[in-house]
């Protein structure tokens, strides 16, 4: 009796693959609801802060001459901000647009304690026009 293997029943074999199956579903869906915070937390962090150049920008009398007095921010800001949306270093390019044209601008911003400061801020055209609305020679800005 000793050197006799005893076999498990086809009905407890297919209860344990089922449930490794349903372990494997649940861990995809739980990694894909993680990615999916993650991004959905980036995308809110980066419009916060880019938000705060289209401001600024739109207090610059060379921007309205080229895009018009409302300018919009499209969906998707690119870019990356470094630290978090309570402070670090943004570097974001923001597609605008308004009545007269479209273009990008290119933020640079800094913050801390859930304050963010433009350390440079310009914008492209699509057509080629640059404007300076913040020079960074001017801020007080430390480049990491």
């Amino acid at each position: 009796m000793a050197g006799r293997v005893r076999e498990c029943p086809a009905s407890v074999l297919k209860a344990a693959t089922l449930k490794v199956r349903h372990w494997r579903g649940l861990l995809c869906i739980l990694l894909i609801a993680i990615i999916f915070l993650i991004l959905v937390r980036h995308f809110i962090a980066t419009k916060r802060v880019a938000q705060i150049a289209l401001e600024q920008a739109q207090s610059s009398h060379l921007l309205d001459q080229a895009l018009g007095t409302h300018i919009s921010m499209a969906k998707l800001v690119h870019g990356r901000i470094i630290g978090g949306s309570d402070g670090g270093t943004a570097d974001l390019e923001i597609p605008v647009y308004g009545s007269r044209g479209e273009g990008t601008l290119f933020a640079w911003e800094q913050g801390a304690l859930g304050s963010w400061h433009i350390c440079s801020l310009y914008f492209l055209s699509s057509r080629g026009m640059q404007i300076v609305i913040v020079p960074d020679k001017t801020s007080q800005c430390e480049r990491e």
